[in-house]
């Protein structure tokens, strides 16, 4: 994953803010942007990104079952403005790394704010 020099400046970043608004924001954007390289399509390809299966059938299997998840949630919400029902197949791979992204930046924030507070 290559990031541009020009994400660490506002929006995304600030030099003054408290910790949890930039791991809320530009944390956020970097581990959105490598759970890509495990959503539906990025996890079909290996480390140098040729298209193969490189994770255990039982593995594949936890992760097809957890896909589902979502897939089977994100079916059950409609847009609020247009009323369209959202397609979670559709939507799948942003729905995982949007999810996986929010997920990993709050807990790195603990992680830093627990070292800071011991």
């Amino acid at each position: 994953m290559r990031v541009k020099i020009g994400i660490l400046n506002p929006p995304f970043y600030y030099h003054n803010a408290p910790t949890a608004v930039n791991f809320g924001s530009i944390g956020y954007v970097l581990a959105h942007e490598i759970l890509h390289g495990f959503d539906n399509q990025g996890s079909q390809y290996d480390y140098e990104g040729h298209k193969k299966m490189w994770w255990s059938n039982k593995t594949w299997d936890v992760y097809e079952k957890k896909v589902q998840c979502f897939v089977d949630q994100y079916n059950q919400f409609t847009e609020p403005v247009t009323g369209q029902k959202v397609n979670g197949t559709l939507t799948i791979g942003e729905n995982i790394a949007d999810n996986g992204g929010i997920y990993q930046s709050f807990v790195v924030r603990n992680k830093k704010l627990f070292t800071i507070c011991s």
